[in-house]
């Protein structure tokens, strides 16, 4: 087909990803065509690369199965005992001054009340809805300190 479209000498480089088969095809074109260099014009495929990467960087964060309750559990644990010392009249300290809940649209007040008010239904939802959060696998002293 190069040959028919007169694209043959055209031929630089190909990117791929890093699957054996491509290897071949990389192998096979460098063969039959004698202008192309095999390997040395074979390009990766970057993204690949990229999300190859980023899973060895994440690999010590996962969390294996056998430890997920146990892991889950410890994370909601460590929460609470943040939630202990909380001060909501803090809040206010934070807040700019001539701005009320109404205008940041942040009510902190509604918010505790809903969360007291959750059926066990509700409290299960929103613990299904957190938890790629509660999973991340973060150390505990990472999540403390910030």
């Amino acid at each position: 087909m190069l040959e028919e479209f007169h694209i043959t000498e055209k031929l630089l480089s190909i990117t791929t990803d890093n699957a054996s088969p491509n290897d071949v095809m990389i192998k096979v074109l460098g063969d039959s065509i004698e202008t192309f260099g095999r390997q040395d014009n074979q390009v990766r495929c970057f993204d690949h690369i990229a999300n190859l990467c980023a899973k060895s960087v994440l690999w010590p964060f996962d969390v294996k199965k056998k430890d997920l309750d146990t892991v889950l559990n410890e994370a909601e644990e460590a929460l609470h005992e943040l939630a202990e010392g909380l001060d909501l009249d803090d809040v206010s300290a934070t807040q700019v001054p001539g701005e009320d809940d109404e205008q940041l649209g942040n009510n902190v007040e509604r918010w505790i009340d809903e969360m007291d008010e959750m059926t066990s239904e509700e409290w299960e939802e929103l613990s299904q809805k957190v938890y790629p959060v509660k999973v991340t696998g973060l150390p505990q002293e990472l999540c403390l300190n910030t």
